[in-house]
């Protein structure tokens, strides 16, 4: 994760702000835009965000956020330690707005326990019964297994696509669980 300073994501935000539909803005448009205090680096910040992939110059003058930056934008909203200075309501929200994100932030991380594979394999047996048991009162059992990780998001359990797959791999190889041939998926079966 790349980490930003306070005046990067301010500069980003406000000209990601301005590129929500793809379009592209000039620097001067940016520079005008941030506080003060951002303002005179301005340049300095461009080139390093630019230099990073956050930002993209099309056209001599005129930047785009990239999808690297917006992705940026989003890991660093938490980070970001900033109040905008004007009184006015509109301010006082973002300001409101900026406080929710980060302990929405801090909230996440907390909540979010690194998943190991111990862990894995308690969680993936718990949720392979409750929808073999689920599958069986319906009376066709064929356990998907896109349908064992949709289990793990829908129940807050923090874990990638791909620590799933290699944990899932780990698992098959201990001989507890095995896969066959679906028409869309791998059908999972415990082996016990």
């Amino acid at each position: 994760m790349i980490k930003l300073s306070t005046a990067q994501f301010i500069y980003l935000l406000y000209a990601y702000s301005y590129c929500l539909e793809g379009e592209t803005v000039t620097k001067s448009t940016v520079k005008k835009a941030v506080d003060n205090k951002v303002k005179e680096n301005t340049d300095r910040i461009y080139d390093a965000l630019l230099k990073q992939d956050l930002i993209e110059s099309p056209k001599k003058g005129r930047l785009l956020v990239t999808t690297k930056g917006i992705t940026t934008l989003v890991d660093n909203i938490g980070n970001a330690d900033y109040k905008f200075s004007n009184k006015n309501s509109q301010y006082r929200i973002l300001n409101t707005l900026m406080q929710c994100w980060k302990l929405a932030s801090s909230t996440k991380l907390l909540s979010s326990v690194q998943m190991d594979f111990d862990k894995f394999v308690e969680k993936f047996k718990e949720f392979y019964f409750q929808e073999k048991k689920r599958q069986e009162l319906s009376g066709v059992v064929a356990i998907h297994k896109h349908d064992i990780y949709k289990k793990f998001l829908n129940n807050s359990v923090t874990i990638s696509i791909e620590e799933w797959n290699e944990y899932l791999d780990r698992l098959k190889s201990t001989g507890k669980v095995f896969t066959s041939k679906g028409e869309e998926d791998e059908l999972v079966h415990w082996a016990e």
